[in-house]
């Protein structure tokens, strides 16, 4: 299988390129990016992917099979599309696309393509205790899902971040870019696609960028009726040392479980320790697992699946309900009201 790189503005394709290269028979035919910066990075990085002249030359080469993208979130929509129309598989960091038109005609380019459309929702497919999580959830380990808190948040270190980063119009705003990790957690843990909810979101601490939110939750309710909050943003002190004590709690009718993705301060303030999951139940005694066992095997099986050209791995009825959910939310978000008012002051 080989695959090419469109669009390395997000530092997640380093992560991507490095779980392809590491299974056997995948080969990378070349990336491409219009920016000067960029390309040294990925020259210091992978010093023997070449860049292509454009972005024509990777999509009209016959021997790609799957083009891979962690350009612009505005720009990953139209660029799925284009690579669909090109007879490629695709794959992308999330949020995308980051608009309800893309997303509509992207399905409709999916469906007559019959090319897969795969996303990195890297939160949960290499998540070890969530994965471990969903496993004792559908064993029965806490009876029926029927409440879900997620929290998602992260460090801006603001001084590090590119300047489309602050535009919501490009990057999808603060409800889009980590409130698809939180939801996709609750549909994936409840096994229930979102059925209603609301959102709101605002600039709570950083007034010199009046077109970027910091801070944003979601109320919703899940298909089988399990309830729903998730909360998001970007004030994570850069003191932690991880990039967000990101977690997420789930109340069984018969016990509950939490997850801690990156960090368990309890156990030690100083470094990663994440993987880890916390269950309590009828069933069991309350027990702390580590989780860094557990197979995360989502990059083999997307090659798998391009090799096969069928989306198993997460197939893509489920990851455009996803977005629709997150999208409709977002753009009928409210603005929090002291976020509101401090604009108006400002």
């Amino acid at each position: 299988m080989k695959f090419a790189i469109i669009g390395i503005d997000h530092g997640h394709v380093f992560m991507m390129i490095n779980n392809l290269l590491a299974i056997q028979g995948v080969s990378c035919a070349g990336y491409f990016t219009e920016h000067y910066d960029l390309e040294k990075q990925m020259t210091r990085a992978f010093p023997h992917i070449g860049l292509a002249r454009n972005e024509a030359d990777l999509l009209e080469n016959p021997e790609v099979d799957l083009i891979v993208s962690a350009s612009v979130p505005s720009l990953r929509g139209p660029l799925a599309i284009r690579a669909l129309n090109h007879d490629k598989h695709f794959l992308a960091d999330v949020p995308f696309p980051t608009t309800l038109d893309h997303l509509r005609l992207l399905e409709l380019t999916q469906a007559r393509s019959g090319k897969c459309v795969f996303a990195y929702l890297r939160e949960r497919l290499l998540c070890r205790a969530e994965l471990l999580a969903g496993k004792l959830i559908r064993a029965g380990e806490i009876g029926r899902p029927v409440n879900f808190v997620g929290l998602e948040p992260h460090k801006l270190m603001i001084k590090h971040r590119p300047a489309w980063q602050f535009r919501r119009d490009a990057s999808g705003g603060v409800l889009a870019e980590l409130g698809v990790h939180a939801l996709d957690s609750f549909c994936f843990l409840t096994d229930q696609s979102i059925s209603r909810g609301t959102a709101r979101s605002g600039n709570l601490a950083h007034p010199k960028q009046p077109d970027f939110d910091d801070f944003g939750d979601f109320t919703f309710e899940g298909s089988e009726g399990a309830t729903g909050y998730a909360r998001v943003d970007w004030l994570t002190p850069d003191a932690l040392p991880s990039f967000g004590d990101i977690r997420s709690i789930v109340l069984g009718t018969d016990g509950y479980l939490e997850i801690r993705k990156k960090l368990d301060l309890a156990v030690d303030n100083t470094r990663y320790t994440g993987d880890t999951l916390l269950i309590c139940s009828r069933n069991r005694e309350p027990e702390r697992i580590d989780c860094r066992h557990v197979p995360a095997t989502f990059h083999e099986e997307l090659v798998r699946d391009v090799r096969d050209g069928v989306n198993r791995c997460l197939p893509e009825g489920y990851f455009f309900g996803l977005m629709r959910a997150v999208l409709q939310m977002r753009d009928s978000a409210d603005r929090l009201g002291w976020a509101a008012a401090a604009a108006q002051t400002a």
